[in-house]
């Protein structure tokens, strides 16, 4: 079994960080959602003991329209009309505008790969796994 993400890089960079804020300060559930509870506790669960994982750097480039659809598809983002909405967005604009340069942004990722052979004889439940 396989499992490939992309994982923001967090705080290790300005716009890392100010869209970091953002998530924590409008998001639903933020700190439940984020992908950083994965952890090999977790992984091993699902993918075995032996699972390999490997991490490569990696990078997307967003207009506005861009990067306000990458929030917006986020499960934690509220939606049109619940509350957090309307500023989230005129926040998210404010950072663009003093990060942009020549009407664009660069997100960095570490793309995670992570692969296992579970034995066929163990079934694993995963309602048990919560990430």
């Amino acid at each position: 079994m396989v499992l490939v993400w992309n994982a923001r890089r967090g705080t290790a960079y300005p716009l890392g960080a100010d869209y970091e804020k953002l998530l924590h300060t409008y998001g639903i559930n933020y700190a439940k959602v984020t992908h950083k509870r994965l952890d090999d506790h977790v992984l091993r669960a699902f993918l075995g003991d032996d699972f390999q994982s490997e991490t490569f750097k990696n990078s997307q480039s967003f207009d506005f329209e861009g990067l306000k659809g990458r929030l917006l598809s986020s499960s934690c983002s509220p939606k049109t009309g619940q509350p957090g909405h309307k500023p989230m967005l005129v926040e998210l604009r404010g950072i663009f505008d003093a990060q942009q340069i020549d009407g664009r942004v660069n997100f960095l990722y570490e793309t995670k790969l992570c692969y296992g052979r579970k034995d066929s004889g163990v079934q694993q439940d995963m309602q048990h796994i919560r990430i």
